[in-house]
């Protein structure tokens, strides 16, 4: 099912989010300039943790963490 989604490579993971992947999640969507043209905002220290589990509760929205470094550096939603 897709709650059980891993899809692996040399340097990338496609996994279900974690609420502990806040601080992943606030580094790349921080930036006024990367969520520019999306519906998001820029999140912040008290903004992420609730976003983190907003994306680990949903069935759509997959992390894509690189795999060298453990960290969460974007994301997939699949609608």
């Amino acid at each position: 099912t897709a709650m059980n989604v891993h899809i692996e490579t040399e340097r990338l993971l496609l996994r279900r989010f974690s609420p502990e992947d806040w601080r992943d999640l606030m580094d790349y969507l921080s930036y006024k300039s990367v969520t520019r043209y999306s519906p998001l905002t820029a999140l912040t220290e008290e903004t992420a943790p609730g976003e983190a589990a907003e994306r680990a509760a949903s069935r759509e929205i997959f992390a894509v963490e690189y795999r060298p470094e453990g960290k969460v550096i974007g994301e997939l939603c699949l609608e």
